[in-house]
């Protein structure tokens, strides 16, 4: 697998997550909590307790992603560049 070609579609799907999940995150934090307990708008997002655990979660899955992606391309060079190669003699 060439992780070379995957480094702008795995950017972009990155940009993307986070923009719509930071706008969704702060909505959720800074306007809701203000908001009446019966407003229909207020029934769109979940309770409270998961206003850490969400971003906690896509925050991992995002590190392991690029991480993976990451060591795959290092390993990729690292046995291209001919480093594990045994020396003639």
């Amino acid at each position: 697998m060439d992780f070379a070609k995957l480094d702008k579609p795995l950017g972009y799907g990155i940009l993307a997550f986070f923009g719509i999940s930071v706008p969704y995150l702060l909505v959720w934090l800074l306007i809701i909590p203000f908001m009446d307990s019966e407003s229909l708008i207020r029934m769109l997002f979940p309770s409270q307790k998961y206003a850490l655990l969400i971003p906690l979660c896509s925050f991992l899955a995002m590190v392991t992603v690029v991480g993976t992606f990451g060591i795959g391309v290092f390993v990729k060079e690292w046995f291209q560049g001919g480093r594990l190669k045994k020396k003639p003699e």
